[in-house]
């Protein structure tokens, strides 16, 4: 069914569209007003490409929102270390500490300490100032491809939520940081999936067998090593974030045990993938670490 997708779209164009621009009468008088339709459409469209060239698009004067704001207290205390930030935002604030230190290269000796003047401010959407709009909720967690590659295959990457660290001056010793704020997205890393040998001419891993043709396989990058915030102890004390059944629980620590995060920048965000998650071989249950996307053709 993932093949279809250019079809379908062609068929709305050349049959829903046109359907609801002509006159109906019989089947032959509507079948040719719609021919007369999709002819006159396909020429002006073409006379337009040809004599009105695209113009470069004026900058406008659009500003940053945050919006779907997540009531997230990040303390920064030793006490609070391995305390998960959410039930939708499932990393602990000793993992966003280590990530916050990559990202502004702070000294991992009195990270508490440094981390203490900053502020932090959590959302589920966010719209860029090109007027762009990232979504992170639990009903629409969009797919990134980001900028750069890695191996020879484009990045790929889940949006957990949207982080604004303010009062970046009070650390910046070396005074290299600029502005005094930074937009942030915290991200789950996708990898190619395994059986994804090929790359396409954008440098996707290419879905194997008769999907190849408009698909690619992708599943969720994997730390080499667990997270200590998923030991058992610390987990029992906060499971109620991964679900309502002990079942559901399990089944999410699972799948979130060797979970690669990261942070990457908003303007580094390039598109969003078309993904749909993928059943397990002969039942009807999800994978729940493999990801199928769905690439448009022209």
């Amino acid at each position: 069914m993932h093949c279809t997708q250019a079809a379908e779209a062609s068929h709305k164009i050349n049959m829903h569209l046109s359907s609801l621009r002509v006159r109906h009468s019989d089947i032959n008088g509507t079948q040719n007003a719609m021919l007369q339709y999709l002819c006159k459409r396909v020429l002006f469209q073409e006379l337009k490409h040809s004599l009105f060239p695209p113009v470069a698009a004026k900058e406008n004067n659009r500003r940053v929102v945050f919006s779907h704001v997540l009531e997230i207290e990040y303390t920064r205390t030793q006490a609070n270390i391995m305390r998960f930030l959410h039930k939708d935002v499932r990393i602990v604030e000793f993992e966003l500490g280590h990530m916050i230190a990559n990202e502004f290269r702070l000294q991992r000796d009195q990270l508490q300490d440094q981390l203490r003047p900053l502020t932090f401010f959590f959302s589920q959407k966010y719209v860029r100032e090109d007027g762009r709009t990232l979504w992170a909720t639990p009903n629409r967690r969009d797919i990134f491809r980001i900028k750069g590659q890695e191996g020879g295959t484009t990045l790929c990457a889940e949006a957990i939520c949207f982080i604004q660290v303010s009062n970046l001056r009070a650390i910046d010793r070396a005074g290299v940081i600029s502005p005094n704020n930074r937009d942030l997205v915290l991200i789950r890393w996708l990898s190619p999936h395994p059986d994804s040998v090929e790359r396409d001419e954008t440098h996707r891993p290419v879905c194997p067998g008769p999907l190849r043709i408009n698909n690619c396989l992708w599943q969720y990058s994997r730390a080499d090593e667990p997270r200590r915030c998923m030991g058992r102890q610390f987990f029992r004390r906060q499971r109620q974030l991964f679900g309502d059944r002990e079942e559901d629980q399990n089944n999410v620590r699972a799948h979130e045990l060797h979970a690669w995060y990261g942070l990457v920048k908003p303007v580094n965000v390039e598109e969003t993938m078309n993904m749909c998650p993928v059943f397990k071989p002969g039942s009807s249950e999800w994978d729940g670490q493999v990801w199928l996307q769905t690439v448009t053709m022209c």
